[in-house]
């Protein structure tokens, strides 16, 4: 009988023993349990937006689908595009910034002067903008001036494109671009229906779709005679004024 007792005591203390030896070497696949890095999300948003912009550009060529379906599906798609590029500017930015820059810090302690509204505003907008293979890409602009002109250069860094949505909706009345200028991008003066005039220059050779759509009857584009901007505005019926 203690034969038979301290044999049953023995597997149980060998299988107690093996139990702690598994749980002992047991380790959890960390990468798996770690969330996706904001660079992650941020390209995975861009990916998705590059996928919907290449869909609405199949429509524009479809001669399968009737007009009204097509532009059904654009405005659809349209939506899907500003909802991720809502996504998207809701992350922390690093990079955007805005000209003219900081403030004085030596001021930050004391109490800030209160405005003088019997007197105009006529300061300088501040533009939005990220740097982009060493240069300078505008996205947006601060402030209630309804006659811009953007400048060639930001903080040293050339100014070449005006990026997507970068003044849709806003209440501007006209814009100048300058000659360092290359591209205009998607829907960026989209439903700006006070803008009565932008001047494109020469060297841009990039306009983005419907970067002028929802705009006043009486906009125009002024340019060159035989610029591209110039093509783009006969290709699309807008009015344009050759300088």
């Amino acid at each position: 009988m203690k034969k038979t007792y301290l044999a049953i005591i023995f597997s149980f203390a060998l299988t107690f023993s093996c139990i702690l030896s598994a749980c002992g070497n047991y380790q959890p696949n960390i990468e798996d349990e770690l969330p996706a890095t904001e660079t992650q999300i941020s390209d995975s948003i861009s990916q998705q937006i590059n996928a919907l912009k290449e869909q609405i550009l199949e429509l524009e060529q479809s001669n399968y689908i009737t007009e009204i379906e097509r532009n059904k599906e654009i405005k659809r798609l349209e939506t899907l595009i500003a909802n991720l590029k809502k996504e998207e500017s809701q992350e922390p930015e690093t990079e955007e910034n805005t000209a003219p820059p900081q403030q004085d810090s030596s001021s930050s302690n004391q109490e800030e002067p209160k405005p003088d509204n019997s007197k105009p505003n006529n300061s300088e907008p501040e533009f939005k903008y990220v740097i982009e293979n060493n240069t300078a890409t505008i996205t947006g602009f601060i402030g209630s001036q309804e006659n811009l002109t953007i400048p060639s250069a930001i903080e040293g860094y050339t100014v070449t494109c005006i990026s997507d949505e970068a003044f849709a909706s806003s209440s501007i009345k006209s814009i100048t671009l300058p000659g360092t200028i290359t591209k205009i991008g998607w829907f960026a003066f989209k439903n700006c229906s006070n803008l009565k005039s932008i001047t494109i220059p020469s060297s841009v050779i990039s306009i983005g779709y419907s970067a002028f759509a929802q705009t006043g009857s009486d906009f125009s584009i002024i340019c060159a005679p035989d610029s591209f901007a110039a093509q783009y505005a006969k290709s699309y019926g807008i009015n344009y004024t050759p300088i």
